[in-house]
């Protein structure tokens, strides 16, 4: 009697105790459920906000090579408090890497423009500028920019064969980098006399070509003449007019 009573408790105590069991184990999964659903409702509500923008840089001129060391900056015009900033300021900035790439991770913010500059000494710098409506909250963006290298030219003018004071020569760039500060210009240089004798280096894409245009005025007779310069990379090209 002592033996079914010993069996009977150990059913007892197995059940109540697989009842135990399964109740905790539902209590458990229910708990991990909502841990779950509270991560991915904060992550998708921070995504949301997040705009990520990869930028890649290169240089076409280069042979499509991609740029390390060029510093990325991302500028914004902010709004803060409902006042309208006419000015860019600066957001986040980083340096590409070996595949030309960097990542821009940033969170949302009341901006009205952005504004991404591209810098590498020895290199043009470049601005391009978007609308807050071409860079949304919440989206990925594949960016590529394309920068020049820097090259120079040196010209060198002179009327070798003078015929009066009326002598006349104007020359300037068609092609090329032509409104950048220093750099070759599509502005007409007039020269005058006989005597006219001039050098000076100005500055252009490197690897792309350039076209000069000039003509000479003498005896009242005029001449115009052009040629193709392929200014290299980092280095100066020499070119000379002699009239």
């Amino acid at each position: 009697m002592k033996c079914k009573s010993n069996k009977l408790f150990y059913y007892f105590y197995f059940f109540e105790n697989l009842y135990i069991s399964k109740y905790c184990m539902k209590i458990f999964i229910k708990l991990i459920l909502n841990i779950l659903i509270v991560v991915c409702t904060f992550s998708c509500r921070k995504n949301k906000n997040k705009l990520i923008l990869n930028c890649t840089v290169g240089s076409t001129n280069m042979g499509l090579v991609f740029i390390e060391g060029a510093k990325v900056t991302l500028m914004g015009k902010k709004i803060v408090n409902g006042t309208y900033s006419s000015g860019y300021s600066d957001i986040a900035n980083g340096t590409t890497a070996a595949d030309g790439k960097y990542v821009f991770e940033i969170n949302e913010d009341k901006v009205s423009d952005y504004r991404i500059v591209v810098f590498k000494s020895n290199y043009f710098i470049l601005i391009t500028d978007y609308s807050a409506k071409d860079l949304e909250a919440g989206k990925s963006y594949d960016l590529n920019f394309n920068i020049f290298p820097e090259a120079y030219i040196k010209l060198h003018i002179i009327n070798q064969v003078p015929f009066n004071i009326n002598d006349f020569i104007q020359y300037y760039f068609s092609s090329g980098n032509l409104n950048a500060e220093n750099c070759c210009s599509n502005q007409y240089i007039n020269g005058y006399g006989m005597n006219y004798d001039t050098t000076f280096k100005c500055k252009t894409y490197g690897g792309q070509q350039a076209t000069l245009l000039w003509n000479v005025t003498k005896n009242n007779n005029t001449h115009i003449y052009s040629t193709n310069l392929l200014p290299i990379a980092f280095d100066t090209v020499f070119y000379e007019i002699k009239y």
